[in-house]
């Protein structure tokens, strides 16, 4: 049954996502999407055995890139990364949608915390850098973890992620808490 309703959660995601890139490419003035997927890459992920639904979700997203499109690749465990935007270009598309496919292939599912807030608040500010609409997806399993040392983010991100559409894809019900806390901060 979780399999079937994590399905479901990723095929709303990927139909909204196609339906607003649909709607924006009829007005000739916009311009086209900056994306930023934010990976939950802890250990939980691999012991929920969402590992190869979420690389197979990420890869299909990614295929239906359009040209013009912008992608960030961001992940969170323990640590942050955001990667460089990834500009998909006419002549290079299948070099850039190739790119992308290598970054997903390397995550590790390995990481000890899940520091969900650090991680919304890097992506928002690195996707804030583009210009043209922006799109946000966050795939996580579990509650945040703040890893020591680290700090919760949540009271900064309502002004970060100011005017970015944010998709939030809960794989398990232990992200319950933590998802509606991201719906809380930025309504």
């Amino acid at each position: 049954m979780r399999s079937f309703q994590y399905i479901v959660s990723l095929l709303v995601v990927l139909f909204s996502f196609l339906f607003s890139t649909t709607v924006l490419a009829k007005d000739e003035s916009a311009a086209n999407i900056n994306l930023v997927f934010v990976t939950d890459l802890s250990g939980s992920m691999k012991t929920n055995n969402l590992v190869d639904p979420t690389r197979g979700f990420l890869h299909q997203f990614v295929a239906e890139l359009l040209v013009g499109d912008r992608v960030i690749m961001a992940n969170f465990g323990t640590e942050i990364g955001v990667n460089n935007p990834i500009n998909i270009s006419d002549r290079n598309r299948q070099n850039d949608i190739a790119t992308l496919d290598t970054v997903i292939d390397a995550y590790q599912f390995t990481e000890n915390y899940t520091y969900t807030s650090g991680a919304l608040f890097a992506a928002c500010e690195a996707i804030k850098r583009q210009s043209g609409p922006e799109v946000l997806i966050l795939l996580s399993d579990g509650k945040e973890e703040i890893p020591p040392g680290s700090s919760a983010k949540w009271d900064d991100l309502s002004s970060s992620c100011s005017g970015i559409a944010i998709h939030v894809v809960a794989l398990t019900a232990a992200s319950k808490p933590t998802l509606d806390r991201v719906g809380k901060e930025l309504g």
